[in-house]
């Protein structure tokens, strides 16, 4: 039963996977709605990242310490 399911499950993220870059070779004002929504819904998930995208979210150029600084002004009203 647990081969099945896992073959199963192989099977369809092989399948959908194939689909979306299937649909991104198509122009997108060729795309049906159906397809433009699967597009938008399954890019992130089932295209490759270029090797760009990855050392970007590896990197730490946020490292350090940030620092903000709030001023704050007063003022009175007075009503003589």
């Amino acid at each position: 039963m647990e081969e099945s399911k896992r073959i199963y499950q192989r099977n369809y993220y092989i399948n959908r996977r194939n689909y979306v870059l299937g649909l991104i070779k198509i122009p997108k004002n060729e795309l049906t709605v159906e397809q433009k929504v699967d597009l938008d819904k399954y890019i992130d998930r089932f295209c490759p990242k270029s090797a760009r995208v990855l050392r970007n979210q590896a990197s730490n150029h946020d490292k350090g310490k940030k620092e903000f600084k709030m001023e704050h002004k007063r003022v009175v009203i007075d009503f003589n």
